[in-house]
């Protein structure tokens, strides 16, 4: 992430929701195990009065948290980012480990069911399946999609995971081909074997 995009999204990301934020928060909120580049932005909005800081009572390692000015800040935890740990699961169907699990079982589903794809239509269904909650996969950060926090399926990394499974030989019956553009992966289909005689 961009520094100034980062300090953007997460003054966004604490001014909508209200909520005070330690450093850890905001690393599973976006995604990130970047401590330093965390607080470093916290440090530079707090420094241009955006942002309020206080200290967690109790805490002997003198850690802070983050919230609006003018905000009354509390010691609970609080991520409001959408990640496995406070997604709602009433309704979902799987979990996965890493998106590479999960892509994998997506395009197992596909060419079982004959269907011809590319990755894109890998990378939609996903989103899909994860912005309904249908689907969890740990280690997915989140992104602002104008409304509220989603969690990022990069289309770029299951891309690259689809394009891998083809080369090592996981999408089994099927070839690639391509159009100018992308890949698309369709069923192979045999020779007829008819005899010439």
């Amino acid at each position: 992430m961009k520094k100034e995009f980062l300090k953007q999204s997460i003054l966004f990301h604490i001014t909508t929701s209200g909520d005070s934020y330690s450093v850890n928060d905001l690393c599973t909120v976006f995604g990130t195990s970047k401590k330093s580049t965390i607080a470093r932005a916290l440090r530079d909005l707090t420094h241009k009065a955006l942002l309020a800081v206080t200290k967690i009572s109790g805490d002997k390692k003198g850690r802070k948290r983050w919230s609006p000015p003018g905000t009354p800040t509390t010691n609970k935890v609080s991520c409001t980012g959408p990640t496995v740990s406070n997604t709602l699961k009433s309704n979902v169907e799987e979990e996965f480990d890493s998106l590479n699990d999960a892509v994998e079982k997506v395009v197992t589903k596909f060419s079982d069911a004959g269907k011809t794809f590319a990755a894109y239509n890998i990378t939609s269904y996903l989103r899909e399946m994860v912005n309904g909650n249908t689907f969890v996969i740990k280690g997915l950060g989140s992104l602002w999609n104008g409304t509220k926090y989603v969690p990022r399926v990069r289309h770029d990394e299951v891309r690259l995971v689809v394009h891998d499974l083809f080369d090592v030989g996981k999408i089994k019956d099927y070839k690639r081909d391509d159009n100018g553009t992308y890949y698309q992966y369709s069923p192979h289909k045999p020779p007829s074997l008819t005899s010439s005689f």
